[in-house]
């Protein structure tokens, strides 16, 4: 939502799927072409394919998330071909100015969406070996509110698991116990060997830059999420000490707890970067780190935070993938 040529909302006033999705199935009707393929995704997230124009991977593209409540004008794609992209914006604003729903959302005092941001372009990847295949067999599913994991899912041939009744989203509406017990589900029925529980919200708390909404998703993860998961592990031999750390960025998703098990339980929780409210966007900082279970021994840490992660001088940067080391062993 752009007003006054200014940011007002990175994500639609985070509009429901539903809504986005009618709207951006409208807009694919109206826009699609030999060149351009929109397609519908969650909430304000949604994809553009492109055929041709490989000029567009070197055009210089800024996230809307990392210009919160700032002038666009500078800040659109710039570059060789980024013409292209900023005609299919053009396009898109009278048809999002006329569109129904949107205008419902306006009579509803919500957000209307007036723009389309295309931003991170990529290529299929080639060569990629699964997790299975890097870890001796082992295999692995995720939960998540958010298409991109679901696509990293597939690359790293994760199972997406699709858990019926239960709402899982990038915000506070997240079922936080929902996704927990499904995640635990698929362990105890021994579909998985790992088990990633994403959770997006408290990033998107941070971008927006609301410290109680980000409080509560925290607080959210430790009484729905962290307390089954040790629940589930005492249960089934995981009982053992925690260590603690700091990892580089990448070494993780979004609150995220991955759940190992086989001989006893593991635990890891961690985020994937920092998303300050300050800022409302990321930062490259090394993020805290914590495992638990079966063969951790401690390492000093007695509460889990920055500086506790900090002091007990155990880090990976900047090769934060190598916290998967630490969780299989």
């Amino acid at each position: 939502t752009i007003l006054d040529g200014i940011m007002a909302s990175y994500a639609g006033g985070h509009i429901a799927t539903p809504d986005s999705r009618a709207i951006v199935a409208r807009l694919a009707d109206a826009l699609n072409d030999e060149t351009f393929t929109l397609s519908p995704g969650k909430a304000y997230r949604h994809i553009l394919v492109v055929k041709g124009h490989p000029e567009l991977l070197d055009v210089r593209y800024t996230p809307p998330h990392d210009i919160s409540d700032r002038p666009v004008a500078e800040f659109l794609p710039q570059g060789p071909g980024a013409d292209l992209l900023l005609g299919l914006m053009e396009a898109a604003r009278p048809l999002l100015l006329a569109d129904p729903t949107n205008a419902r959302l306006a009579d509803e005092n919500r957000c209307m969406i007036t723009d389309i941001w295309p931003f991170w372009p990529g290529t299929a990847p080639a060569g990629l070996r699964s997790f299975a295949e890097l870890r001796g067999g082992l295999r692995a599913a995720m939960t998540s509110g958010v298409d991109l994991l679901r696509g990293l899912s597939v690359l790293f041939g994760f199972r997406f698991l699709e858990l019926d009744g239960v709402k899982v989203t990038d915000g506070l509406d997240n079922d936080f116990a929902g996704q927990a017990e499904g995640a635990l589900a698929a362990l105890e029925a021994d579909e998985a060997d790992v088990v990633v529980i994403h959770v997006e919200a408290p990033d998107e708390m941070g971008h927006a830059g609301d410290i109680e909404a980000k409080l509560d998703a925290i607080e959210a993860i430790d009484r729905d999420i962290v307390s089954r998961l040790l629940g589930y592990g005492s249960q089934h031999g995981g009982a053992g000490g925690g260590g603690e750390g700091a990892a580089g960025e990448g070494g993780g998703a979004d609150a995220d707890e991955g759940v190992g098990a086989g001989e006893g339980v593991r635990i890891l929780a961690m985020p994937d970067h920092y998303t300050p409210i300050a800022t409302k966007t990321h930062e490259g900082i090394p993020v805290p780190f914590l495992l638990w279970g079966s063969g951790i021994e401690p390492n000093g840490a007695e509460n889990y935070s920055e500086e506790a992660a900090a002091a007990t001088g155990l880090t990976l940067d900047p090769d934060g993938w190598r916290v998967m080391d630490l969780l299989l062993g």
